[in-house]
């Protein structure tokens, strides 16, 4: 997830040094959503966040035709509780 988000979060720090909010997030379940929400929450930690907002859609249309939601699937579930458990977001 932050392989390429490192380098526009150190961009934008570059501009200010506020809090970054990361906005419309989710993992589909193709990507294997353990693993990446894991290193989501990873990424946040390392990147020091003020926090984030779950895309959390079913969408039929388009080219992704995924369900971005995490709570019909327990691992997801259990990946996101586990990040937000460690975390330490930022303050404004």
């Amino acid at each position: 997830m932050f392989e390429g988000c490192g380098t526009t979060i150190q961009q934008v720090r570059a501009l200010t040094g506020k809090p970054i909010l990361l906005s419309e997030t989710a993992v589909g379940p193709r990507a294997g959503q353990f693993t990446k929400i894991s290193d989501l929450f990873s990424g946040m930690r390392q990147y020091w966040t003020l926090g984030l907002v779950w895309f959390d859609k079913v969408q039929n249309n388009g080219i992704y035709h995924q369900d971005w939601r995490i709570e019909n699937d327990p691992q997801a579930d259990a990946a996101f509780r586990l990040g937000l458990s460690e975390l330490n977001l930022a303050r404004p």
